[in-house]
């Protein structure tokens, strides 16, 4: 399992503007199969492949540097541009010239470098959310009018865990046919086109468009902000070619926005009297495992962030993404959530709406001991120690009235557990020839175990004899005795 609490570097983000680029997620999207697509207005989007594209806003002021390039393809006497990031394109040619990539601009790109965002692509949420892969393009272009129009032709994205130096696109070498994963593409069964608008968000450095591609799909995988990351990403970009609207200027260039993730904070105690409050006196649970159900399903994945307690019951959990997502522990035998009282059919839990850089604290779980009650059947002739009266049938009786059985082991043992303070009662079914000398009745668990409750029962005795002829010795039948 992974360790999702590595450190987290401090990056600048602009909580408001982000919060508008989510409620701008929030809206319906429509999903065509139609090979063009218009991106000239304001708020275009679609869904191509699964992947979600919408046009942005500016995220910043204006000049490169509002988010990390990783690819910069610069040809401005070109109506076709094209160009894949890396450090080198390999076999001791110049890096980053097979095709139009600025050397100075254009480097490797590992996956946790690639931020996760959320969305509802059905509008329902929300919850459950579906993450994707966040890259943000920007284009540049010359002239009025229509001039400042340009086609985005072609997007690929790869990954390999072999190295940031990917080169003869497209990857037909032998050593990365088979080390490569095309991820995605914008023409997979079709020639699909996006038009792009300049003038939507005019300057360099301000993003013209967002692609958001499932994060499901990448691997080897790695999460935002992983420390040890070493699966890394290749996008291919093609542009001018799949209409009238070339390149003209400039450059075109992609890039990724660095977020700090939020961070969740709180504790896990041993609610002793049940009462869902932590007491003073009560103590921290340490062990317990604590995570984001990024996917609502109840169960702690890979690649969920979690934290486990520590000695004092406190947990930190980092690097989680922006959303809504329900918190949960992971539950262990013997205990019982007594806080949070919020439940579904997975269990307790909390739910927050996280958003990038924030601190969410007092999220606490109080688990309370499952209490016992137990004791033994014992034989009064017995000798102590070996007198235990295995088989028999004892019948507990809760508060509310409900009873549950249990049967007495080799040494005349029982218990009943998972109880919760409050009244019981004990009794036992009665076997034929004996009969009862005492028991437990009544009993009151509060904070701790009920032990010794003991039924100590004997075997009804017989007296006999014979009648007998005092001349014969023979039995007499018949008579009285």
């Amino acid at each position: 399992m992974k360790n999702m609490c590595s450190s987290i570097r401090k990056k600048l983000v602009c909580l408001p503007i982000i919060a508008a680029m989510f409620l701008l997620l929030s809206l319906a999207i429509p999903t065509t199969m139609a090979a063009e697509y218009d991106f000239t207005t304001f708020n275009a989007s679609a869904i191509i492949n699964d992947a979600v594209f919408l046009n942005a806003r500016s995220t910043g002021s204006s000049g490169t540097g509002n988010y990390n390039p990783f690819l910069r393809i610069s040809a401005s006497p070109l109506c076709v541009v094209q160009g894949f990031n890396s450090d080198g394109t390999g076999g001791g040619q110049d890096p980053e010239l097979q095709f139009q990539e600025d050397a100075s601009w254009t480097s490797s790109l590992l996956l946790s470098d690639v931020p996760v965002v959320p969305y509802d692509p059905d509008g329902a949420g929300p919850l459950p959310t579906t993450l994707y892969r966040e890259f943000r393009c920007d284009i540049n272009q010359a002239g009025s009018g229509t001039d400042k129009w340009i086609t985005l032709d072609e997007v690929e994205i790869y990954t390999t865990d072999l190295g940031p130096t990917l080169w003869e696109y497209p990857y037909e070498s032998a050593a990365w046919d088979t080390a490569t994963n095309l991820i995605w593409e914008l023409d997979d069964g079709a020639n699909n086109y996006l038009i792009l608008n300049y003038d939507l968000a005019p300057g360099s450095g301000g993003d013209d468009l967002y692609l958001y591609v499932p994060d499901d799909l990448f691997e080897p995988y790695c999460y935002y902000k992983q420390s040890d990351c070493t699966t890394y990403v290749a996008l291919y970009a093609r542009y001018g070619g799949d209409s009238t609207y070339c390149n003209n200027d400039g450059f075109e260039e992609w890039g990724t926005y660095e977020y700090d993730t939020a961070t969740k904070i709180g504790m896990k105690w041993s609610d002793n009297d049940w009462d869902g409050i932590k007491d003073s006196t009560e103590p921290g649970l340490s062990g317990w495992t604590i995570y984001v159900d990024y996917d609502n399903d109840g169960e702690h994945d890979a690649t969920e962030p979690f934290a486990v307690t520590g000695t004092d019951g406190t947990y930190t959990i980092e690097l989680i993404y922006a959303g809504t997502y329900k918190v949960r522990e992971v539950p262990q035998a013997g205990y019982t959530c007594t806080w949070p009282t919020t439940a579904d059919a997975f269990g307790p839990y909390h739910e927050e709406t996280f958003e990038w850089g924030m601190t969410y604290p007092n999220n606490d779980f109080g688990n309370a001991p499952n209490l016992c009650i137990s004791g033994y059947k014992l034989d009064a002739c017995g000798t102590p120690g070996s007198n235990g009266l295995s088989g028999w049938t004892i019948t507990l009786t809760k508060p509310g009235r409900s009873t549950v059985t249990n049967t007495t082991d080799e040494d005349g043992y029982y218990e009943f557990c998972g109880l919760m303070p409050g009244t019981y009662t004990v009794a036992e079914t009665l076997q034929t020839g004996w009969y009862a000398i005492s028991s437990p009745g009544s009993i009151t668990l509060t904070n701790g175990d009920s032990t010794n409750n003991n039924f100590t029962n004997h075997p009804y005795m017989c007296i006999s004899g014979y009648k007998l002829d005092d001349c014969t010795g023979d039995g007499l039948a018949g008579s009285r005795a």
